[in-house]
């Protein structure tokens, strides 16, 4: 605006000079140089115009500032913390990882404790029944009996109920004892068997070699019998008995 407003003051001097020092300038020269006077006003009114609107918007102008300025300020404390948010993303997969190889380790324990355990069952003994050994000694007895022509032993009802009561007091007891009751008893502590039917004959071949086996086992005159055995732990308390009564 200053070198607009010089410009327009030489002009003038140089106007003012020209006309008073030189000769007469033709009409048709005067009107063009103030043609151009007057478009160089138009053009000094039109940036005035703008200026002042320019001056209008600087309030507006510096609050976008403001605005710019709040924004940028915004975006470095957000680009930090995505840089802070990376780091400690690095540091969460470096810990996953770690967990991942301790839970592989911990599936690989389970599954070598599996087959230890597997295996462990497969070689698990098998457990004696103690109904199965009662039936397995009661049927030796009674084929040894149809062997030489007698009668098989009926099971006594209460000669069962008398020797499954003895032998659960000898668990009790710990130790070996004779009932009172019934005309003849046998009476044998086992243990360390896995197999009933081998655990039976091993039993029967005991009764086979005491002094009486032929005389209680193998008499005609003794109808009834029966064979009661009691776990505890890992040993079997057995007891047989027979007599005419049931």
């Amino acid at each position: 605006m200053k070198k607009i407003a010089m410009l327009l003051a030489l002009l003038a001097v140089t106007l003012f000079i020209v006309s008073s020092c030189a000769p007469a300038i033709s009409q048709e020269e005067y009107d063009r140089v103030n043609d151009e006077l007057s478009t160089i006003q138009s053009q000094v009114a039109s940036l005035q115009s703008k200026l002042a609107e320019a001056e209008m918007l600087k309030p507006e102008i510096e609050e976008l500032n403001k605005q710019y300025e709040a924004l940028k300020s915004e975006y470095d404390e957000l680009q930090d913390k995505y840089e802070e948010l990376g780091s400690e993303s690095l540091e969460l997969n470096n810990q996953y990882d770690a967990i991942m190889m301790e839970y592989s380790i911990l599936v690989a324990s389970y599954e070598d404790l599996e087959k230890q355990y597997y295996a462990a069952i497969e070689e698990t003994p098998e457990i004696v029944n103690e109904e199965d050994l009662e039936q397995a000694l009661f049927e030796l007895i009674n084929l040894e009996r149809d062997a030489i022509g007698l009668d098989e032993l009926v099971q006594g009802v209460n000669l069962y109920k008398s020797a499954s009561s003895h032998s659960r007091n000898m668990a009790t007891n710990r130790r070996l004892e004779e009932p009172d009751e019934g005309a003849y008893q046998e009476v044998i502590w086992a243990t360390g068997y896995t197999n009933t039917q081998i655990m039976a004959e091993s039993i029967f071949s005991l009764w086979e070699n005491t002094a009486r086996y032929e005389i209680e086992f193998l008499n005609s005159a003794t109808p009834y019998g029966a064979v009661a055995v009691y776990k505890s732990g890992d040993i079997y308390y057995i007891t047989y008995i027979c007599d005419i009564y049931r």
